[in-house]
């Protein structure tokens, strides 16, 4: 009876150790499985114009993409200027939300004209892959980063290597263009013909900027077995030098001349010298600006036909001043301008006018844009005096008298749903 009682007894434990394990190791192996799961993937929200957003959801993958910027760990804000040599300047702003709140970053990354969109895009994925590691970091999503470099100093002898060659154009920058297009129907053809030249120069001290232009276009039309043919020229050609006289300061020279049948000129140039004041630095342009300038020069204006003033030719001197602002932030951008031109020999003769633009993200999901602008209008001394045909006003082949001119847009946009942004599906994209 003792022998049996023992044995009962052991049998008794070994099934509370089994149960026991039973029990134990299931916490232990989620234990072990939570803790080897990296943290979630960092919700990044991607606010920019145009900066190839498909094919960066496509490429960084390590982060979420997010329809919202108020469920973001991440606002990326991505801004473009247009460099000397035609290029475009990508300045990424990095702005750390929740967890991330004060961690702040700015990052640039500078593509050249001769770039091609795949290079560009290349340089935009590296560089925002560059600035999410900190994030990464602190997320402890650390594990999934590998460092390599592509110099191949890195993986050759050291103590070889060479300074980079002078850049033997100094920095000028030239371009040539041209373009035709035709079009048509039973009714209506239309053929234009466009060309242009430039030739630039930029350094930190100085811009130069030299353009030209012509353009020619026809418009024909058959209406009861009437033909009405219509044509247009225009030339322009336009110069500007500027000079950084420090972080706020600017001055320039500014000179054009241009033919138009439209506006009635055989000839209309001009030459004006400038000064700006930024109020803030030159270097925060990408983010923030407010801009005074002053024009002071003079016109020369040779008619195609007497104009409503009884005259062919003029010359008077002018003045312009504005003010410009813009501001790009987390929550949308802000951009405007106020502006008054005259002529100082006639001051009856002006015009003014500004714009405002606004792209605002005023709380989740829901955002709104709108542009909207005005002239003034006191300066047409260019107006035919004979004025226009009823052909000429319908298909705008002539500059009209007017005393105002104005534009308006007004959108809003509410997005709700998924608040995820991550895939892409390019299938009948051309449908």
């Amino acid at each position: 009876m003792q022998h049996s009682f023992r044995n009962d007894n052991l049998t008794s434990q070994f099934a509370k150790l089994i149960v026991l394990l039973f029990c134990v190791i299931p916490q232990l192996s989620g234990q072990a499985s939570t803790m080897n799961e990296p943290t979630k993937n960092i919700n990044v929200y991607l606010n920019c114009s145009y900066c190839y957003e498909d094919f960066l959801k496509t490429e960084i993958t390590f982060v979420n993409f997010v329809q919202d910027q108020f469920v973001a760990d991440v606002n990326l804000l991505i801004t473009t200027l247009t460099t000397g040599s035609s290029g475009e300047q990508f300045n990424l702003i990095f702005i750390g939300q929740k967890a991330f709140k004060g961690m702040n970053d700015t990052l640039s990354f500078t593509a050249n004209g001769i770039n091609s969109e795949v290079e560009k895009r290349n340089g935009l994925a590296n560089i925002i892959k560059l600035g999410m590691v900190r994030y990464l970091v602190k997320s402890g999503n650390h594990s999934m980063l590998q460092v390599a470099s592509i110099n191949p100093s890195d993986s050759a002898e050291r103590g070889i290597g060479a300074n980079p060659s002078d850049d033997p154009w100094n920095a000028w920058v030239f371009n040539l263009r041209s373009n035709m297009e035709g079009d048509g129907q039973r009714v209506t053809k239309s053929f234009s013909i466009n060309n242009s030249f430039s030739a630039n120069r930029t350094t930190d001290k100085s811009k130069f900027d030299f353009r030209a232009s012509s353009s020619y276009r026809m418009n024909k039309f058959t209406f009861d077995d009437e033909t009405y043919k219509f044509e247009q020229r225009d030339q322009s050609v336009n110069a500007l030098y500027v000079h950084s006289i420090n972080s706020h300061w600017s001055a320039g020279l500014f000179g054009s001349a241009r033919r138009s049948i439209f506006s009635n000129f055989d000839l209309m140039s001009d030459a004006y010298f400038a000064v700006e004041y930024n109020i803030f630095p030159y270097n925060q342009a990408q983010t923030k600006a407010v801009t005074f300038s002053y024009f002071l020069g003079s016109s020369y204006f040779d008619f195609t036909d007497t104009t409503i003033y009884n005259k062919t030719e003029a010359i008077y001197a002018t003045h312009n001043f504005s003010i410009n602002t813009t501001f790009n932030k987390e929550w949308g951008s802000i951009s405007g301008a106020i502006y008054a031109n005259q002529f100082v020999s006639d001051l009856k003769k002006y015009r003014y006018g500004g714009f405002l633009n606004l792209d605002v993200r005023i709380f989740r999901g829901l955002s709104l844009s709108s542009y909207f602008s005005y002239d003034a209008i006191a300066d047409q001394i260019n107006i035919k005096k004979q004025g226009a045909s009823s052909e000429e006003i319908l298909l705008q082949q002539q500059e009209l008298s007017t005393n105002f001119s104005f534009y308006a847009y007004l959108g809003i946009n509410y997005r709700f749903g998924s608040i995820y942004n991550n895939v892409v599906n390019p299938r009948f994209n051309s449908r």
